[in-house]
This record gives structure tokens, sequence and C-alpha cells, in this order.
């Protein structure tokens, strides 16, 4: 294998592949990059077995070949070359040379026969097209909601919901207290794909990092040559993001959704509602000390401290409608409540409350979030 790169365009895709790469690895292999020169380009990949990512760029190739080189040497190597073009070319007893002319680099190389075979994206097929900035947005309000308990894997998972009817991606993610749903308008859409898989939220929320607002995402499924388990891929600016579908049963959410048509309702001025929680929040002695919002003719938010006394704030852009539901005192979380509010990404917005003691529900333009409320003493 012998190829000449330029150094950015290099650097940028080892950076590309780099969220894949295993921290942990179980094998050592799994602590590296895929290199193949082949044709005019070079194509690098990294894998952790659940999540593997595909980066491409222009190369000048003398000499075709595959080498697997450790990610944390290859980064550590491209940082070091100082010139606008390198020249890597595989050497004896398992070795690579990096040369830009000035600088002179060998690294050792892991064994590419122990690379996973079956990360080839062959055999699937294409689900829909969505606009990045789209998907984006919808990605990085809905992780917001997903669980870190790697006990409850599923939790920590978003679950893809397409509806060729509407053109539309439903994207929602749980921890059980909280729940928060996006819709993103889909550019096509197959209307024989019915999976809905559950994919990391980890996984989407380093991938929405990657997308340029401008792209177009292709999205794909099925399953590759050779592997057992299906997989979705998403396509964007010459890289592929495959992710491995969280296996279990995600939670049947839309029986806690509460109608938006019944109930007390909320308008505030989200500055003010944020400002407020954060004030509340900021003089607790004790973590757990919900604020409560005060719902009626006045609205107001209140926290008690056993420690502090009693804080109590107006809210004097904010106004209830009951709408047959009445005046009513509702406590959250404050972490939770202001997450609620940021996922809505809105000036104003609409909190939709039946009971002090049942799912209160936010209302966006394609965004919802319900929220379990905290048991007021």
């Amino acid at each position: 294998m012998k190829f000449t790169v330029t150094t950015e365009d290099l650097a940028k895709a080892i950076k590309n592949v780099q969220p894949a790469v295993a921290r942990k690895p179980i094998f050592p292999v799994l602590g590296g990059i895929r290199v193949e020169a082949s044709g005019s380009r070079l194509h690098l990949q990294a894998t952790d077995l659940d999540l593997t990512i595909n980066a491409q760029v222009d190369a000048r190739v003398e000499e075709i070949g595959v080498a697997v080189i450790s990610a944390k040497q290859l980064t550590t190597a491209a940082k070091a070359i100082k010139n606008p073009d390198l020249t890597i070319a595989s050497g004896d007893e398992g070795r690579v040379h990096i040369t830009d002319g000035r600088v002179n680099l060998t690294l050792a190389t892991l064994p590419s026969q122990d690379w996973p075979r079956h990360r080839s994206s062959g055999h699937l097929a294409s689900v829909a097209t969505v606009a990045g900035d789209q998907l984006v947005r919808a990605i990085t309000r809905v992780v917001r909601c997903a669980s870190g308990d790697q006990g409850r894997p599923v939790l920590t998972g978003v679950q893809v919901n397409l509806d060729a009817g509407s053109r539309t991606a439903e994207l929602v993610a749980t921890d059980s207290y909280r729940l928060g749903i996006a819709v993103v308008p889909l550019q096509s859409v197959n209307p024989d794909y019915s999976e809905r898989p559950i994919l990391a939220a980890s996984s989407l929320k380093a991938m929405a990092g990657k997308i340029p607002g401008a792209s177009e995402v292709s999205i794909y499924a099925g399953r590759p040559e050779g592997q057992l388990c299906p997989v979705v891929e998403f396509r964007f600016a010459a890289t592929t993001w495959m992710l491995r579908p969280i296996e279990g049963e995600f939670p049947h959410w839309r029986r806690i959704v509460p109608d938006e048509n019944q109930g007390g309702s909320l308008e505030f001025d989200a500055k003010e509602l944020d400002a407020a929680v954060s004030d509340a929040a900021g003089i607790r002695t004790d973590r757990s000390t919900p604020v409560r919002l005060n719902l009626g003719p006045s609205c107001s938010i209140r926290m008690i401290d056993g420690h502090v006394g009693e804080l109590s704030q107006p809210l004097s852009q904010a106004a209830y409608s009951p709408n047959g539901t009445g005046p009513m005192e509702i406590a959250f979380n404050p972490a939770f409540l202001k997450d609620a509010i940021a996922f809505l990404d809105k000036d104003r917005a609409i909190l939709k409350v039946t009971d002090p003691c049942k799912p209160a529900l936010f209302v966006g333009v394609d965004e919802r979030c319900v929220l379990m409320p905290v048991r007021m003493n």
C-alpha cells in the first residue's frame, strides 16, 4: 500500500470516524482505524461493533492495500505533519511509514485479518431521505430525554418511526420520568419499511455534531452481507454511520401522552420561566427539592426548603386558562423542567396539565415533551 493525501483531508477523515473507535476494545484491533487505498480514494473505517463509521477522501494511490493503525497513533502522526501533503506506505514486519518530506514516522500496524468482516454496508435498502439541518434539530432535542442507565439499555436509545402517509419520521426517547417526541419531515420515504429501530442516543448525538447543516442525509436499513443483525445506516457528505439497533421492546409511550385538547393550559415566556427555575433551584440545600408552579388567575413559581425557607416569584408573562380544570399547584424536578423548556426552543410555549399527579405535556410546533410531576409533601 502506498498513497499520497493532503494532511488536512486525512486529519478530517480521522476525526470523522473517531467516534466509532472502541474506547475499551474487547479486541485490540477495534482500537484502530482501517485504512484502505484503492482507485483514487482513501477509505477509513472504525467500529466498536455497535457503531461503524466510514469516511473517504481523494488520494493519489500508487499501490493498493489495507492496513489497520492504532487510532491514537494515527491521530498523533497526522498532527505532527506540518506540510500540506503526506505519503503513507506499507513497510516490513507490520509497519507503515509516514512522511511529508521533512518528518518521517514509523507506526506499528494491527492485524488486518482480525478486522470484523461484516462491516460492509451492501444489501441495504433505501428507507428515507431528510434534510440534514432538520434531522440535527430533532436529534439534539430528543436525546435530552434518553436514559443514561446502561442497566436499562432500551431506554438509552431513540425509537425511530417512519410514516409514509405523512412523510415524517418520529423520534422518541424516554427515561421513564420524561418523554420527548420530535417529528421530522422527510423528503422521501419507503412505504414498505415498517421497522421501528431503537438507536443509541449517544451515537445519534455524536452523529448530529458531524452532519453539515445543508447536507441531505440518506437513510438505509437491512442486513449487511454476512451479518445476522440488522443495521440502520445514515449517509452524508462522503461519510456513513452504521448503527446496530438496540434489542428489546420500547415502552408503549403513546398511552401516557396527554390529550392536547383537555386540561388546563399555561402559556408561558420561555426565558422568564427558565430564569425563575434557575433562581429557585440555585438556593436549594436539598437536591431533591422540586420547584412548584402555581397556576391560577396569577401565576408564580415557588420553592420550599427546610433550611432556606420559601422562595416565591411571580411569572408576569404567563397566562393560565383552566378549561374546567381549575387552579393548580404542580411540582417538577427543576433540571427536567429546564430541559423541557429548552426542548421546545420557542419564545412562548404551552404547558398542558390535568392533575398534579398526572403527566404534563409541553407543546411545541413539531415537538412534544411529557414530564412526570413530583409528588408534594
